[in-house]
């Protein structure tokens, strides 16, 4: 019943807003929810994005409005509140959000997901998990960092109160290391080790192009 009345609630601001097809297709193009595409039957969101950065350091993979686009790999104009709205309708499981004591775990292990980006140029299409987007800088004694394990990505939704989605006032989407406010968090990012991250500049394509961000839930 919790989880039905958070579906209803979350639609609810996506129809205000412009709203989804029948189809799952979205309508006019000048709607920011025109840059999402439904796959029920294969639990899966594409969110139109595009490449904001190759080089510096990111702590983010994805931001919305409002986000720190000064520090992420790709940004959208998609509102992570209509990101999340998407992912339940799909069937995203509704984890629990990230507790307030400093102390206890952010995220949980119940909620995994894969998160793939794809783009094309010219004749050639390109898939990557966004993991393999990004490379660590070396450590202060140039010792190599283990790069980012792909696949180990973990939805646990934003903090919510009463009128606010935190996502929503912060932009945060896909945070490298672990992040209250954010959507989905990497399983072995470290916040207090969040400074070494930057874009595997050889592999991904210049900034300004357009790119999908596909979140993969569990069937």
């Amino acid at each position: 019943m919790i989880r039905t009345a958070r579906i209803l609630t979350l639609v609810v601001l996506i129809l205000s807003q412009g709203g989804l097809g029948q189809s799952g297709e979205p309508h006019a193009n000048t709607n920011p929810v025109a840059r999402l595409r439904l796959d029920s039957a294969r639990r899966r969101v594409v969110i139109q994005a595009c490449t904001k950065m190759v080089d510096g350091l990111i702590e983010y993979g994805l931001v919305g409005p409002g986000g720190k686009d000064h520090e992420t790999l790709f940004v959208t104009d998609v509102p992570p509140s209509q990101i999340h709205a998407a992912c339940l309708i799909v069937g995203a499981p509704d984890a629990p959000h990230p507790p307030k004591e400093p102390e206890a775990p952010i995220v949980s292990p119940a909620a995994p997901v894969r998160i793939e980006v794809t783009w094309s140029q010219g004749y050639r299409s390109f898939r990557y998990d966004l993991a393999d987007l990004i490379a660590r800088e070396r450590d202060r004694w140039f010792r190599s960092r283990p790069p980012l394990v792909p696949g180990a990505w973990i939805y646990n939704a934003s903090v919510q109160g009463d009128g606010f989605f935190l996502a929503d006032r912060l932009g945060c989407v896909i945070a490298l290391a672990e992040d209250v406010a954010a959507l989905a968090n990497h399983r072995d990012g470290d916040p207090e080790d969040d400074d070494h991250f930057v874009p595997a500049r050889s592999k991904l394509p210049p900034v300004g192009t357009p790119v999908e961000i596909h979140l993969i839930f569990r069937r």
